[in-house]
Protein backbone atom coordinates (compact mmCIF):
# COMPACT_ATOMS: atom_id res chain seq x y z
CA UNK A 1 0.00 0.00 0.00
CA UNK A 2 1.38 3.21 -1.28
CA UNK A 3 0.84 6.37 1.49
CA UNK A 4 1.93 9.54 0.23
CA UNK A 5 0.80 12.72 2.51
CA UNK A 6 1.44 16.13 0.66
CA UNK A 7 0.20 19.47 2.73
CA UNK A 8 0.18 22.49 2.70
CA UNK A 9 0.29 24.05 5.91
CA UNK A 10 0.38 27.90 7.04
CA UNK A 11 2.90 27.69 9.76
CA UNK A 12 2.91 31.06 12.08
CA UNK A 13 6.80 31.13 12.92
CA UNK A 14 8.74 33.91 13.93
CA UNK A 15 12.43 33.81 13.50
CA UNK A 16 15.02 36.35 13.34
CA UNK A 17 18.11 35.47 11.97
CA UNK A 18 21.08 37.18 11.91
CA UNK A 19 20.50 39.91 9.40
CA UNK A 20 17.69 38.14 7.72
CA UNK A 21 14.06 37.19 9.10
CA UNK A 22 13.38 33.74 8.95
CA UNK A 23 9.91 33.60 9.35
CA UNK A 24 9.61 30.20 7.54
CA UNK A 25 6.41 28.62 6.46
CA UNK A 26 6.30 25.08 7.34
CA UNK A 27 3.47 24.43 5.28
CA UNK A 28 3.18 20.61 5.69
CA UNK A 29 2.50 19.90 1.72
CA UNK A 30 3.51 16.87 3.35
CA UNK A 31 4.24 14.11 0.64
CA UNK A 32 3.58 11.13 2.56
CA UNK A 33 5.13 7.83 0.93
CA UNK A 34 3.82 4.64 2.51
CA UNK A 35 4.20 1.25 1.53
CA UNK A 36 3.42 -2.29 2.96
CA UNK A 37 2.43 -1.27 5.73
CA UNK A 38 -0.11 -4.37 7.55
CA UNK A 39 -1.66 -1.30 9.65
CA UNK A 40 -3.12 0.14 6.39
CA UNK A 41 -5.09 -2.80 6.22
CA UNK A 42 -7.68 -1.36 8.69
CA UNK A 43 -6.91 1.99 8.76
CA UNK A 44 -6.58 3.71 11.83
CA UNK A 45 -9.31 6.22 12.27
CA UNK A 46 -9.09 9.42 9.75
CA UNK A 47 -6.94 7.47 7.99
CA UNK A 48 -7.69 6.84 4.07
CA UNK A 49 -6.92 3.39 2.82
CA UNK A 50 -3.74 3.71 0.43
CA UNK A 51 -4.14 7.78 0.93
CA UNK A 52 -1.55 9.18 -1.27
CA UNK A 53 -1.62 12.87 -0.77
CA UNK A 54 -2.62 15.41 1.54
CA UNK A 55 -2.79 19.33 0.78
CA UNK A 56 -2.61 21.78 3.59
CA UNK A 57 -2.35 25.66 3.96
CA UNK A 58 0.54 26.87 6.83
CA UNK A 59 0.99 30.17 9.01
CA UNK A 60 3.90 30.99 11.03
CA UNK A 61 5.57 33.08 13.47
CA UNK A 62 8.43 35.52 12.12
CA UNK A 63 11.80 35.56 14.19
CA UNK A 64 15.04 37.57 13.88
CA UNK A 65 16.83 37.32 17.21
CA UNK A 66 18.34 33.85 18.87
CA UNK A 67 18.51 32.70 22.35
CA UNK A 68 22.28 33.17 22.05
CA UNK A 69 22.22 36.67 20.59
CA UNK A 70 22.84 36.20 16.94
CA UNK A 71 20.90 37.41 14.10
CA UNK A 72 19.09 40.94 14.42
CA UNK A 73 18.55 41.52 18.42
CA UNK A 74 18.14 44.94 18.32
CA UNK A 75 15.39 47.80 18.98
CA UNK A 76 12.02 45.53 16.97
CA UNK A 77 13.08 42.18 16.81
CA UNK A 78 11.19 39.35 16.68
CA UNK A 79 12.65 37.15 19.41
CA UNK A 80 9.37 35.28 19.99
CA UNK A 81 9.06 31.22 19.64
CA UNK A 82 8.80 29.75 16.22
CA UNK A 83 5.15 28.38 16.23
CA UNK A 84 2.68 27.91 13.53
CA UNK A 85 -1.20 26.70 12.77
CA UNK A 86 -2.38 24.89 9.50
CA UNK A 87 -5.42 23.57 7.65
CA UNK A 88 -5.62 20.53 5.62
CA UNK A 89 -7.67 20.59 2.63
CA UNK A 90 -7.62 17.05 1.15
CA UNK A 91 -6.60 13.83 0.39
CA UNK A 92 -5.65 12.10 -2.48
CA UNK A 93 -6.23 8.27 -1.52
CA UNK A 94 -4.41 6.79 -4.64
CA UNK A 95 -2.96 9.41 -6.88
CA UNK A 96 -5.40 8.86 -9.53
CA UNK A 97 -6.88 12.29 -8.83
CA UNK A 98 -9.57 10.46 -6.39
CA UNK A 99 -10.02 12.97 -3.30
CA UNK A 100 -11.27 12.23 0.02
CA UNK A 101 -11.55 15.87 1.10
CA UNK A 102 -10.63 17.59 4.13
CA UNK A 103 -11.53 20.88 5.67
CA UNK A 104 -14.51 22.56 4.63
CA UNK A 105 -15.96 20.61 2.54
CA UNK A 106 -15.01 17.72 3.77
CA UNK A 107 -16.69 13.72 4.28
CA UNK A 108 -15.93 12.13 7.45
CA UNK A 109 -13.50 10.88 8.84
CA UNK A 110 -11.92 13.45 9.85
CA UNK A 111 -14.58 16.63 9.44
CA UNK A 112 -12.24 19.09 9.83
CA UNK A 113 -8.26 18.57 10.16
CA UNK A 114 -5.83 21.23 11.69
CA UNK A 115 -2.19 21.19 12.78
CA UNK A 116 -0.03 23.29 14.70
CA UNK A 117 3.46 23.58 15.17
CA UNK A 118 4.96 24.93 18.81
CA UNK A 119 8.52 24.30 21.10
CA UNK A 120 10.84 25.36 19.01
CA UNK A 121 13.72 27.25 20.40
CA UNK A 122 15.47 29.69 17.86
CA UNK A 123 19.36 28.04 18.91
CA UNK A 124 21.59 30.07 16.42
CA UNK A 125 21.25 32.26 13.50
CA UNK A 126 23.86 32.83 10.44
CA UNK A 127 22.25 36.08 8.69
CA UNK A 128 22.44 35.42 4.61
CA UNK A 129 25.38 37.93 3.21
CA UNK A 130 25.20 39.48 -0.27
CA UNK A 131 27.14 36.00 -1.28
CA UNK A 132 26.23 33.32 1.30
CA UNK A 133 22.48 31.92 2.40
CA UNK A 134 21.85 32.62 5.65
CA UNK A 135 20.60 29.75 8.11
CA UNK A 136 18.08 29.53 11.42
CA UNK A 137 18.72 26.42 13.97
CA UNK A 138 16.09 25.19 15.21
CA UNK A 139 16.00 22.94 18.56
CA UNK A 140 13.26 21.05 20.65
CA UNK A 141 9.94 21.17 19.21
CA UNK A 142 6.40 19.69 17.86
CA UNK A 143 3.85 18.66 15.23
CA UNK A 144 0.57 17.83 15.96
CA UNK A 145 -2.76 17.53 13.48
CA UNK A 146 -6.20 17.55 15.33
CA UNK A 147 -9.34 16.96 14.03
CA UNK A 148 -12.80 19.14 14.44
CA UNK A 149 -16.37 18.07 13.61
CA UNK A 150 -17.16 21.97 12.33
CA UNK A 151 -14.46 24.74 11.03
CA UNK A 152 -12.76 27.06 13.42
CA UNK A 153 -14.36 30.33 11.87
CA UNK A 154 -12.37 33.20 10.75
CA UNK A 155 -9.30 30.96 11.66
CA UNK A 156 -6.27 31.93 11.39
CA UNK A 157 -5.94 36.05 12.07
CA UNK A 158 -4.18 38.43 13.74
CA UNK A 159 -5.03 37.33 17.70
CA UNK A 160 -2.16 35.89 19.50
CA UNK A 161 -0.24 32.98 18.25
CA UNK A 162 -0.17 31.25 21.00
CA UNK A 163 -4.19 31.20 21.42
CA UNK A 164 -4.41 30.16 18.13
CA UNK A 165 -1.87 27.26 18.54
CA UNK A 166 -4.42 26.59 21.77
CA UNK A 167 -7.54 26.47 19.73
CA UNK A 168 -5.96 24.11 17.36
CA UNK A 169 -4.85 22.00 20.72
CA UNK A 170 -8.71 22.15 21.63
CA UNK A 171 -9.53 19.10 18.86
CA UNK A 172 -9.08 15.56 18.79
CA UNK A 173 -5.27 14.28 18.68
CA UNK A 174 -4.99 12.68 14.77
CA UNK A 175 -1.30 12.20 14.46
CA UNK A 176 1.31 13.91 16.73
CA UNK A 177 4.70 13.99 15.93
CA UNK A 178 8.02 15.00 17.77
CA UNK A 179 11.08 15.95 15.62
CA UNK A 180 14.59 14.14 15.31
CA UNK A 181 17.97 15.38 15.51
CA UNK A 182 19.36 17.09 12.11
CA UNK A 183 23.26 16.78 13.41
CA UNK A 184 24.98 17.26 16.85
CA UNK A 185 25.53 20.56 16.80
CA UNK A 186 24.82 21.60 20.41
CA UNK A 187 26.13 19.96 23.24
CA UNK A 188 23.97 18.24 24.90
CA UNK A 189 21.44 17.88 22.52
CA UNK A 190 21.14 18.63 18.46
CA UNK A 191 18.99 21.11 15.96
CA UNK A 192 15.90 19.41 14.76
CA UNK A 193 15.02 22.18 11.84
CA UNK A 194 17.42 24.16 9.74
CA UNK A 195 16.25 27.22 8.15
CA UNK A 196 17.96 28.37 4.74
CA UNK A 197 17.36 31.54 3.19
CA UNK A 198 18.51 33.11 0.32
CA UNK A 199 21.90 35.28 -0.04
CA UNK A 200 19.30 38.00 -2.06
CA UNK A 201 17.09 37.93 1.16
CA UNK A 202 17.54 39.51 4.64
CA UNK A 203 15.72 37.99 8.41
CA UNK A 204 12.64 39.82 7.35
CA UNK A 205 12.63 39.34 3.53
CA UNK A 206 12.11 35.53 3.25
CA UNK A 207 10.82 34.70 0.00
CA UNK A 208 12.33 31.63 -1.03
CA UNK A 209 13.17 30.33 2.20
CA UNK A 210 13.51 26.72 2.49
CA UNK A 211 13.50 24.30 5.63
CA UNK A 212 14.38 20.62 6.49
CA UNK A 213 13.77 18.11 9.70
CA UNK A 214 13.04 14.83 10.18
CA UNK A 215 10.31 13.64 12.34
CA UNK A 216 8.92 10.72 14.67
CA UNK A 217 4.82 9.75 15.32
CA UNK A 218 4.95 9.92 19.68
CA UNK A 219 4.67 6.59 20.93
CA UNK A 220 4.24 8.36 24.33
CA UNK A 221 2.31 11.27 25.88
CA UNK A 222 -0.51 12.15 23.56
CA UNK A 223 -1.25 9.95 21.00
CA UNK A 224 -3.05 10.50 17.44
CA UNK A 225 -5.58 7.99 16.65
CA UNK A 226 -3.48 7.45 13.14
CA UNK A 227 0.00 7.48 14.72
CA UNK A 228 0.07 3.43 14.63
CA UNK A 229 -0.50 3.87 10.82
CA UNK A 230 2.37 5.89 9.86
CA UNK A 231 4.92 4.64 12.88
CA UNK A 232 7.40 3.05 10.12
CA UNK A 233 10.79 4.08 10.20
CA UNK A 234 11.43 4.77 6.55
CA UNK A 235 13.38 7.28 6.60
CA UNK A 236 17.60 7.26 6.62
CA UNK A 237 18.96 9.26 9.72
CA UNK A 238 22.04 8.69 10.90
CA UNK A 239 21.91 11.39 13.51
CA UNK A 240 18.44 9.57 14.99
CA UNK A 241 19.16 7.13 17.69
CA UNK A 242 15.89 8.11 19.50
CA UNK A 243 13.14 6.73 17.61
CA UNK A 244 10.96 3.84 19.25
CA UNK A 245 11.05 0.73 16.71
CA UNK A 246 13.90 -1.38 18.24
CA UNK A 247 16.95 -2.46 15.61
CA UNK A 248 14.61 -2.04 12.80
CA UNK A 249 14.50 2.02 13.26
CA UNK A 250 18.07 2.16 14.56
CA UNK A 251 19.30 5.27 12.11
CA UNK A 252 15.96 5.67 10.57
CA UNK A 253 12.94 8.69 11.21
CA UNK A 254 9.67 8.38 10.52
CA UNK A 255 9.19 10.94 8.12
CA UNK A 256 11.10 13.51 6.04
CA UNK A 257 10.25 16.90 6.16
CA UNK A 258 11.21 19.79 3.21
CA UNK A 259 9.44 23.20 2.99
CA UNK A 260 9.28 26.74 1.63
CA UNK A 261 8.17 30.04 2.86
CA UNK A 262 7.83 33.31 1.76
CA UNK A 263 6.27 36.34 3.10
CA UNK A 264 2.57 36.60 4.54
CA UNK A 265 1.15 39.12 2.56
CA UNK A 266 -2.44 38.10 3.73
CA UNK A 267 -4.08 41.38 5.81
CA UNK A 268 -6.14 39.50 7.97
CA UNK A 269 -3.21 37.28 9.29
CA UNK A 270 0.26 38.74 8.33
CA UNK A 271 0.58 40.47 11.84
CA UNK A 272 0.98 37.18 13.59
CA UNK A 273 2.26 34.71 11.00
CA UNK A 274 4.86 36.77 9.11
CA UNK A 275 5.37 33.83 6.78
CA UNK A 276 3.27 31.36 4.98
CA UNK A 277 4.50 28.47 2.65
CA UNK A 278 4.45 24.97 1.40
CA UNK A 279 6.31 21.73 2.38
CA UNK A 280 6.63 17.72 2.25
CA UNK A 281 6.41 15.37 5.12
CA UNK A 282 7.07 12.31 3.40
CA UNK A 283 7.32 8.63 4.29
CA UNK A 284 8.78 6.18 1.81
CA UNK A 285 8.57 2.46 1.23
CA UNK A 286 11.52 0.50 2.71
CA UNK A 287 11.79 -3.37 2.71
CA UNK A 288 11.62 -5.17 6.10
CA UNK A 289 15.08 -7.25 7.04
CA UNK A 290 14.91 -10.47 6.46
CA UNK A 291 15.57 -12.81 10.01
CA UNK A 292 18.68 -14.05 10.70
CA UNK A 293 19.21 -17.35 9.85
CA UNK A 294 19.60 -18.13 13.54
CA UNK A 295 16.20 -16.94 14.19
CA UNK A 296 15.06 -19.03 10.86
CA UNK A 297 16.76 -21.93 12.63
CA UNK A 298 14.83 -21.55 16.04
CA UNK A 299 11.48 -21.06 14.13
CA UNK A 300 12.15 -24.17 12.08
CA UNK A 301 12.87 -25.95 14.75
CA UNK A 302 9.65 -24.63 17.15
CA UNK A 303 7.59 -25.61 13.90
CA UNK A 304 8.95 -29.44 14.17
CA UNK A 305 8.48 -29.30 17.43
CA UNK A 306 5.14 -28.40 16.93
CA UNK A 307 4.67 -30.98 14.30
CA UNK A 308 5.74 -33.92 16.80
CA UNK A 309 3.12 -32.83 19.48
CA UNK A 310 0.43 -32.91 16.90
CA UNK A 311 1.75 -36.64 16.45
CA UNK A 312 1.80 -37.51 19.96
CA UNK A 313 -1.70 -36.62 20.15
CA UNK A 314 -3.17 -38.24 17.57
CA UNK A 315 -1.45 -41.49 18.66
CA UNK A 316 -3.09 -41.18 21.59
CA UNK A 317 -6.03 -40.25 20.68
Amino acid sequence: MNLEVSSLIVWSMEITMGMKTKTIFLSTTAAIIFSGSAAWAVPSPGVPPNAKLITQTDFETLVTCAADGSGYCGIGSKSGPFQGVGLVSSVDEDGSGTNRTYGLFSPSPPPVLYAEFHGFTVRHIDAPTGSVDGKIYLTGGALNYYTFPTPLLGFPNNTPASSQVLAVQAGTPWLTLTPACLDGNVVGGCDTVVITIPFNGSLTAVNGSTANAFLNVNTSGVIGSANSAFDNCTQVNTADTTNNGGAFCAGYSDFVFAGGGANNLGSNTNVTWGVSGTDNLRQDVRAIPAPEPATLALLGAGLMGLGALRRRKAKKA
